[in-house]
């Protein structure tokens, strides 16, 4: 998993009240139209971080929430903010995930950070009930290139979840909000070190939110 001490920086995390990931719970919001949430719905968050974004859906469509993070101290931070969500500490690239039957599976920034992006596609599709949706948002590549295996263009995204027997529902560029994050960034104070060395090796970056449906088979 590439290390980027951004996500572990209390300090950046306050500036941006939590939300550490370019358009923050506004993005998500844009999305939730697409994302049909039934009643006590069951949704697992992915890399959750600080858990904002389960906090602001269980309090505002009364889901069933779980936050998975791997980091130690961002875990302790979300819990002691967030009482009421349950959190687990779990490595995601270690297959399967600890809970299933969900609704809704959210990775918000969390795929470009992993080696085996496929394998928590894969642990996904498994963990999602038939009909269930994959929200993505994260950085991808515009430009074909030889990248490192966790960073993805458009045409890989959409290989790898077909491959994990995904429907791709929507892809969606949001350029103007990564910009927008790393002017942020860099006014709370971020230093080189702090991002992930193969971010800063290329061009062509952009961000994007995708939406994926485990289609029920009849």
């Amino acid at each position: 998993m590439s290390s980027c001490f951004i996500y572990a920086n209390e300090q950046i995390a306050k500036y941006f009240s939590y939300q550490m990931h370019p358009g923050g719970l506004e993005l998500l919001q844009k999305a939730l139209p697409s994302l049909p949430l039934p009643a006590q719905a069951n949704v697992l968050d992915i890399g959750c971080g600080y858990g904002e974004t389960l906090a602001f859906l269980q309090e505002n469509y009364a889901i069933q929430a779980i936050g998975l993070e791997k980091e130690q101290a961002i875990l302790q931070v979300a819990q002691k903010k967030h009482p009421k969500v349950q959190f687990l500490q779990v490595d995601l690239q270690d297959s399967p995930f600890p809970v299933n039957n969900q609704d809704c599976i959210i990775a918000e920034c969390i795929f470009s950070l992993l080696d085996k992006p496929k394998t928590v596609i894969e642990a996904s599709f498994h963990a999602l009930k038939p009909d269930g949706f994959l929200y993505i948002s994260d950085l991808y590549f515009t430009q074909e290139g030889n990248y490192p295996a966790h960073f993805l263009t458009h045409t890989e995204w959409q290989k790898m979840l077909q491959a994990c027997g995904f429907t791709l529902h929507s892809f969606t560029d949001h350029k103007k909000e990564l910009t927008q994050f790393l002017i942020k960034i860099i006014m709370a104070g971020a230093q080189k070190e702090d991002f992930c060395p193969d971010f800063l090796q290329y061009k062509n970056i952009s961000y994007c939110s995708i939406i994926a449906k485990k289609e029920r088979r009849l």
